[in-house]
């Protein structure tokens, strides 16, 4: 029983060196068309097994870079570069879905008091839900995301002015605490708590906002790196 265990492990150790060497074979395979393989690097998604990958496709990997040539060291300066940006774009992505996922989340809490008749921020819950639900839509499109990046930040930055102009700021969160903060020192700072709570979503609207461009940002750095024809002498 445990010679078979042992033999299993050796199994799985040799056919994941043997898919490891089939990635490095077929990266090394675009990079010898003068493409990068964005494609085949995304569907990796083990993080140790991306980056010894993108270590291996590298031009004369193993050997050290004082020992290559100029044209050897220009070529892996090159791909070094474009497997930066790469590593940015996947941030990008990753950044973009999460805040995607945030922006749900907080739909759904401000859906919660709206429905408890908390407050009337109904309208606010259903934007948070669609700009939400629009972004983790847009991430899983990565080649539309990738050519209109910036396009797509100018839509949510849009939606959000007009949410601005037309619904403007949301309501306290609980209609039931009395606004004069005065009433009573005892529930003064509760009382700021709740008049503060607008401030808190437009906060988290402004965040998301940030976070967008950050990503999109990253992902038009390695959209550009590509387009500068950095392949051509590798």
């Amino acid at each position: 029983m445990a010679f078979s265990f042992k033999k299993n492990i050796a199994m799985n150790i040799t056919e994941k060196l043997a898919y490891k060497e089939r990635l490095i074979t077929r990266a090394k395979m675009i990079l010898a068309q003068r493409k990068y393989p964005a494609e085949l690097l995304e569907q990796i998604k083990d993080e140790r097994l991306l980056k010894e990958v993108m270590k291996e496709m590298m031009p004369s990997a193993g050997t050290a870079y004082e020992l290559l040539n100029d044209e050897e060291k220009q070529q892996r300066d090159r791909l070094l570069a474009l497997n930066i940006k790469f590593r940015d774009y996947l941030y990008g992505f990753m950044l973009c879905k999460n805040i995607g996922y945030f922006l749900l989340i907080t739909g759904v809490l401000i859906g919660i008091t709206a429905v408890m008749q908390f407050n009337n921020n109904g309208v606010f819950a259903i934007l948070s839900l669609l700009n939400g639900a629009l972004l983790l839509y847009l991430a899983t499109k990565k080649k539309e995301l990738l050519h209109y990046h910036w396009q797509l930040f100018c839509v949510f930055l849009l939606f959000y002015i007009i949410e601005l102009i037309v619904w403007q700021f949301p309501s306290p969160f609980l209609y039931f605490i009395d606004a004069d903060v005065l009433a009573s020192r005892h529930e003064a700072k509760m009382k700021l708590a709740n008049l503060a709570t607008p401030l808190v979503y437009e906060g988290v609207r402004l965040a998301a906002l940030l976070g967008i461009y950050k990503g999109v940002k990253k992902i038009n750095g390695f959209f550009n790196c590509q387009s500068k024809d950095y392949l051509l002498l590798l």
